[in-house]
């Protein structure tokens, strides 16, 4: 069945509709991230001001001081809030999130709750661990995730969040950072975590586990996870987060 080509006018129509589509859509995402602000009350909008960040309907918000721009603040708030409900995120907001995601990581960088900070308000104090989903996004690369990761390595060692991050998406240009922390780790707990993630990237963790196996003092749940982590390398079986979560402070 013939059909009638295209005219000049027709693709310049075509042309201009998209154009307006995708402007309505990045206005009504921008006009819903103003709606959810205003809908805070004055002490949380001053929250919102003080921390850079506020859990609020499913969003996490970021303050325009962190995101300047309006379309990728709403686009970023919407979808943190999806990751971490756990909730299928808005196909618009993933790829703006693949397109930029070092902006991302730049603003999560400026925002993220360290043990000597803050937890981000409007979360039920578990948020530091919901937010681990956002570490291992498959939208942005592990590359982009980079330098949150050796951020938090800075400010938190090897928390339950990095080791989570490292255990599911391995990362070897943090393996140096690793082996120094390694070396005088600050806890039992800290040390499962650090040598859980080198062997998960290759390293043989039996000279750093068997010392410590013996000293008196570790937990018995530091000790149950050396004795699964030797077992995993007994098996050439790397370890996974299962074999930590467990460990006090994971």
């Amino acid at each position: 069945m013939k059909t009638r080509s295209k005219s000049g006018s027709d693709v310049l129509l075509t042309a201009m509709l998209c154009v307006v589509a995708t402007t309505c859509s990045s206005r009504r995402v921008c006009d819903e991230w103003q709606s959810r602000v205003r809908n805070l009350t004055p002490s949380q909008r001053a929250e919102l001001a003080t921390y850079g960040a506020r859990a609020a309907g499913g969003w996490v918000l970021l303050d325009a001081d962190v995101v300047a721009d309006c379309e990728l603040r709403g686009r970023f708030s919407r979808y943190v809030g999806s990751i971490v409900r756990g909730v299928a995120a808005d196909p618009d907001d993933r790829a703006a999130v693949r397109n930029n995601g070092s902006e991302l990581v730049a603003a999560l960088a400026r925002v993220w709750p360290t043990r000597g900070r803050y937890h981000v308000p409007g979360s039920d104090g578990a948020f530091r661990d919901e937010l681990s989903s956002v570490l291992v996004t498959a939208d942005v690369s592990t590359d982009a995730m980079r330098p949150l990761i050796a951020k938090l390595l800075r400010e938190d060692g090897v928390s339950g969040e990095v080791a989570y991050a490292l255990l599911t998406r391995p990362d070897p240009a943090i393996a140096p950072e690793l082996r120094r922390l390694a070396a005088a780790p600050r806890s039992g707990e800290e040390m499962i975590r650090t040598v859980a993630i080198l062997q998960r990237l290759g390293d043989d963790p039996v000279p750093l586990l068997d010392r410590p196996a013996g000293r008196s003092g570790l937990t018995p749940a530091v000790r149950d996870a050396v004795h699964r982590l030797i077992e995993r390398h007994r098996r050439h079986e790397p370890p996974t987060w299962d074999d930590v979560m467990d460990v006090p402070g994971a």
